[in-house]
């Protein structure tokens, strides 16, 4: 079937995916600072969009997936345009005054963080040996071990068991918690290794079993939290000069990592050409094939030319794509593959994913319109809370929730409610919080009263 769109298509896709950055434009400037959840979902879906339509210009793309990505992020920001966020950011450097930021500077936070870290060693390690490895094997054999390790998990045959999934949890929160004291750490030193704790397990996870998203998600909750503690110490920029230094070391140190991870899919052993070839094959599949592939699928959904073929949706699955585990946990028998979608988009041999953004299992769930209702609804209730977040002095809840929301915006080849562990990882991440405050009242009661103080 013809899919050639043509240009102009290529160009409108271009077009809209810069007023995404448009709008996010206006609305820092109507806030001071990008650093809204408006703000920041814009930037994401900006580079999520206009990266692969620039990079790969010669494949095909319905501009109607821009359009609709537009509208979704549009709705998304819109109720931001009807909260004073100035007096909210105003009243947020007052807790700076109070010195809240002391909260994240607790031997309590950073036993807490050594202690989940450490749990998550330990099951990565159960695992692994579950599985019929050894440490043996992943350290003087690791291409083939993990090889091996990736055709376990794509047979869907890896054993895991409930302290893996426990671990799992774990992971998240540990990495959270890392954000926190990573930036109480006074020295240079204890900063790197705090951040290598923080890491280490994703990094582990990614070489050995082929787990790329791991990782990636686990920097968006590091710098998630790195963010809460800027804020709480009256700094409203998403960067600056020595965090960008600190990511560009941080991503030189895992980029041979990462690729690691990609020559555990098969390529050892062939000539430097052949590798190559297949990295950047790989690596463009998955960064950058994800935008073509939900242009095929909605040209399929919408019965306009398209290049695959895919499992026709006989009716809406009312919420079963987007949350997943809760529907699952209520005892859903649907039968869903390894990877949520069978159907693999494929250009020209070189973009290969099954990777169909979230916005997939939005219209599956809700139709085109129910999905650009959900993403008004939940970008409403994530702007208020970032609103509670600004205000208040016990907004445990909220800043559990806008680290979420950073997996949310990174996640944007699938739903990251799909997962129990996001749900039980955002009441632990904020029970810690609500459990240090407590520790923090108490021993300044302790304190007052050895004093002689009664007030």
């Amino acid at each position: 079937m013809n899919t050639d769109f043509g240009s102009l298509h290529k160009v409108i896709a271009i077009f809209f995916s810069l007023l995404i950055l448009v709008n996010g434009y206006f609305l820092a400037k109507r806030a001071g600072t990008w650093f809204t959840p408006s703000g920041i979902i814009s930037i994401f879906w900006f580079g999520y969009t206009f990266f692969p339509l620039a990079l790969v210009y010669s494949a095909p793309i319905n501009a109607m997936s821009a359009i609709y990505i537009c509208v979704a992020i549009f709705l998304f920001t819109l109720s931001s345009y009807f909260i004073p966020w100035r007096g909210a950011f105003l009243a947020n450097q007052k807790k700076e005054a109070l010195n809240l930021k002391m909260e994240f500077h607790t031997n309590f936070l950073l036993k807490t963080f050594y202690t989940s870290q450490a749990l998550v060693i330990l099951s990565l390690i159960l695992e692994i040996r579950s599985n019929g490895f050894s440490l043996a094997n992943i350290i003087f054999n690791l291409l083939e071990t993990s090889s091996a390790y990736i055709e376990l998990r794509y047979a869907d045959e890896a054993n895991h068991s409930f302290l893996t999934r426990v671990g799992t949890v774990f992971t998240y929160v540990g990495v959270m918690l890392g954000g926190l004291v990573f930036c109480a750490a006074r020295s240079a030193p204890k900063k790197i290794l705090i951040l290598m704790i923080s890491l280490f397990p994703a990094v582990v996870i990614m070489v050995v079993q082929g787990a790329k998203g791991t990782l990636f998600l686990c920097a968006m909750f590091f710098y998630s939290t790195l963010l809460i503690y800027r804020l709480y110490a009256g700094k409203i920029s998403l960067t600056d000069r020595r965090t960008n230094k600190n990511l560009l070391l941080t991503a030189a140190v895992l980029f041979p990592a990462i690729v690691s991870s990609f020559l555990a899919r098969g390529l050892h052993g062939h000539d430097t050409d052949y590798i190559i070839e297949k990295l950047l094959s790989y690596m463009s599949s998955y960064a950058l094939a994800h935008m073509y592939a939900f242009s095929d699928w909605l040209s399929f959904y919408t019965s306009e030319p398209h290049l695959m073929h895919y499992e026709q949706a006989e009716d809406y699955y009312y919420g079963f794509y987007t949350f997943m585990s809760v529907f699952k946990a209520l005892g859903s028998t649907i039968e869903v593959p390894m990877g949520t979608y069978d159907e693999y988009f494929n250009y020209n041999d070189f973009l290969k994913t099954n990777v169909y953004t979230l916005f997939r299992g939005l219209i599956l769930d809700f139709g085109i319109i129910g999905s650009l209702l959900f993403m008004f609804i939940l970008g409403t209730i994530t702007t208020f809370s970032f609103y509670v977040l600004l205000r208040s002095t016990k907004a445990y809840f909220s800043i559990s929730f806008f680290a979420i929301m950073f997996g949310f915006y990174y996640t944007c080849f699938i739903s990251v409610f799909i997962w129990n562990s996001t749900f039980l990882t955002f009441f632990m991440f904020a029970l810690i919080l609500m459990l240090n405050r407590q520790i923090l009242i108490l021993r300044s009661k302790q304190r007052r009263n050895k004093l002689g103080i009664t007030k």
